[in-house]
């Protein structure tokens, strides 16, 4: 990666951030490189929050941003707000020794209508990406059919925990009682990471065109056109690099812009994790926040800031951003 794609990928670590939240609780006498290992605890449990930052916790995400080449800060503070989910540990658990395996009542559980029903409606209307994954990993398509159909009932059932939530409990208070497989977790938290920066969706809007022309990324004429014809530039990150998204003619058609980037961005009824962000533009901000509680309402935003010096020499006051990262 160049210096270039770095710094801007920095820049836009504000954004990719704010789909981190802000809390910093520590785990109630878990502090140190030394805990490992937790006894099984009840998720009722006082004082039992989040990662914040612990120790062994801040040398992974630091080791983390090195391998992958992602912005530090956002991968500690991603990891700073991820929950120990007790439940979690249990789930992970073997079950009790010399339970009696009954294969018949486990087939039954899901060789039947309903889910067969599920199975082929599943199949014909991902038939296209099944026979990619097939052409690319080797993985014949009814081995994926089968176990989305028994994990998740062809999606209907997605889970109680958050991925990040899950991954960071058995990465770092894998319980004992079991082979310690904390390693694997940890290359799967990794993996998440590498994953997310990927599947993050930013928007940014800028108000005025003499922070751009300062930049040098317009010239004297288009600012002076721009201005009059109240054009208004919308960006996004491509490949860690800040590229033109839209123009939009005025701020009211900014923001339907902003709606049709969230609706595109996270399927209806889908959960998704927002970022938003502002330049001094308090009005702006609370606009953003009521596109998402309209067109996306099952959507959480899990974080409001300020933009930073070094967007903000971009856009200067007025900009606006929302950052999306949907399935979370």
């Amino acid at each position: 990666m160049t210096h270039r794609r770095r710094i801007v990928i920095g820049s836009a670590a504000w954004l990719i951030a704010a789909s981190a939240g802000a809390a910093t609780k520590h785990a109630k006498g878990a502090k140190g490189a030394g805990a490992k290992k937790v006894a099984l605890v009840d998720d009722a449990a006082p004082d039992v929050v989040t990662y914040g930052l612990r120790e062994d916790v801040v040398r992974f995400a630091e080791g983390v941003a090195e391998r992958r080449e992602l912005d530090v800060e956002w991968v500690k503070a991603s990891l700073g707000q991820a929950r120990f989910v007790p439940a979690v540990t249990r789930y992970i658990m073997p079950p009790t020794t010399g339970t009696a395996k009954n294969w018949g009542a486990y087939r039954a559980r899901f060789v039947e209508p309903i889910r067969i029903r599920a199975g082929v409606a599943f199949w014909r209307a991902n038939q296209r990406w099944l026979g990619q994954a097939e052409d690319l990993y080797g993985v014949a398509p009814e081995i994926v059919v089968g176990i989305v159909g028994v994990e998740s009932i062809f999606g209907r059932q997605m889970g109680d925990f958050r991925v990040i939530d899950a991954l960071a409990t058995l990465a770092f208070d894998f319980p004992s009682g079991r082979k310690d497989r904390s390693a694997f977790f940890k290359d799967e938290l990794e993996a998440w990471f590498a994953a997310a920066r990927d599947r993050v969706s930013v928007l940014i809007y800028v108000d005025t065109l003499e922070f751009l022309r300062r930049g040098g990324r317009i010239g004297r004429t288009s600012q002076v056109l721009g201005g009059a014809l109240g054009v208004r530039p919308l960006l996004t990150i491509r490949g860690g690099r800040i590229e033109p998204y839209k123009r939009a003619l005025g701020r009211a058609a900014a923001m339907r812009e902003f709606d049709r980037f969230l609706r595109a961005a996270v399927p209806d009824g889908s959960p998704a994790s927002i970022g938003l962000a502002h330049a001094d533009d308090a009005t702006g901000l609370e606009r953003l926040r009521e596109i998402v509680q309209r067109s996306r309402p099952q959507a959480s935003i899990d974080r409001v800031c300020e933009i930073g010096a070094v967007v903000g020499t971009h856009g200067g006051p007025g900009t606006l951003g929302m950052l999306v990262l949907a399935g979370e």
